[in-house]
């Protein structure tokens, strides 16, 4: 089973591919781009690569909030937004699972961190790391579930 998680972004957006190897989750790659590349290189090849098609789309979502927050939002085009919705309609029609997550990796960063985890997002730009970090939680695995993997997958030399 083939995974990419996404952290979208107005001017810059993480992408991190992941991979089931035999119950073992890992992250293949985690790299960050701008807004156009996502749009021709990521949700182009959705549309027309059927190699490039994964089993499931882990997105974070984007929840405006009240008061401050909203009013710096204001006479924004909402680029973030546009890209969740073009990834959601994309996933729809090519028949992708799109699972959205809440926004605001810091604790699961600060959590995957603390165990041990590598990160292969490591000088790729911060997108790319809280793409990485989309892919557990939309996937349901726990901190403790990725290091396990890892360090078996690391044991095979792989």
């Amino acid at each position: 089973m083939r995974v990419v998680s996404v952290d979208p972004g107005a001017v810059h957006t993480g992408v991190a591919y992941w991979s089931d190897l035999h119950g073992l989750w890992a992250c293949q790659a985690a790299v960050e781009m701008s807004y156009g590349q996502y749009l021709d290189e990521i949700l182009g090849a959705l549309c027309h690569d059927p190699v490039a098609k994964p089993d499931k789309l882990v997105i974070e979502g984007f929840w405006l909030k009240p008061g401050k927050a909203a009013l710096q939002q204001a006479g924004s085009a909402l680029e973030t937004v546009e890209l969740i919705g073009a990834t959601l309609a994309i996933g729809r029609f090519q028949d992708i699972e799109v699972i959205k997550v809440a926004n605001g990796q810091d604790s699961q960063i600060t959590r995957m961190t603390a165990a041990g985890y590598e990160w292969v997002s490591k000088g790729h730009g911060g997108h790319a790391k809280d793409a990485e970090a989309v892919g557990p939680r939309g996937l349901g695995l726990k901190v403790h579930e990725i290091e396990a993997c890892a360090r078996a997958l690391a044991k095979r030399g792989k």
